[in-house]
């Protein structure tokens, strides 16, 4: 269904204690019923896009780091970057977050990194991205694959009882990074 319908939904079904949301799938559309509410969406047709060729298969480089840690410094230095949050990876075991505006000027922040294998990489991302995908992961470590400048950073909790893998595509910068 339509992701805007979703938000919608979740905001006025009432999420109290005790109340209940009826489901009613059909072939081309989806009811919610709940409280005396009815919202009714068309389902979208189509086949969703095959994504295993999206999934890197060969890394340059592979971390883990712990995931609260890097969730507190991704939010400090997204409130100053905006968008565009630099990660850098150095062979001495430390994770480089850099962001540059034109107004606030530069924030630097540096984690030790849990584990550390590969070639050394520098790659521009969407903060908030970052930020939503670090808030998802319940684990109290994360690795975090990377297969080159072009392709998707492949980021997965540590703990082996979880199949969830996101993906993040870099962001071009003017420096290449």
């Amino acid at each position: 269904m339509p992701g805007s319908t979703l938000e919608d939904l979740l905001k006025i079904i009432n999420d109290d204690e005790g109340s209940s949301t009826q489901i009613e799938i059909g072939q081309k559309q989806i009811r919610f019923i709940s409280d005396g509410l009815r919202v009714q969406s068309a389902l979208l047709e189509g086949t969703y896009p095959y994504v295993d060729n999206l999934i890197p298969q060969v890394y340059i480089s592979e971390m883990i780091v712990k995931t609260e840690r890097l969730l507190r410094v991704v939010e400090r230095i997204a409130i100053l970057a905006g968008e565009s949050v630099t990660i850098g990876v150095h062979p001495s075991g430390i994770l480089h977050l850099i962001s540059r505006t034109a107004d606030v000027g530069e924030a630097k922040e540096e984690i030790p990194l849990e584990y550390l294998e590969g070639e050394y990489f520098r790659v521009a991302f969407n903060g908030k991205y970052i930020r939503d995908i670090l808030r998802a992961i319940d684990s109290e470590t994360l690795r975090i694959r990377f297969a080159g400048k072009e392709r998707p950073l492949v980021i997965q909790p540590v703990d082996m009882t979880s199949s969830t893998l996101f993906l993040i595509t870099p962001m071009r910068t003017q420096d290449g990074g």
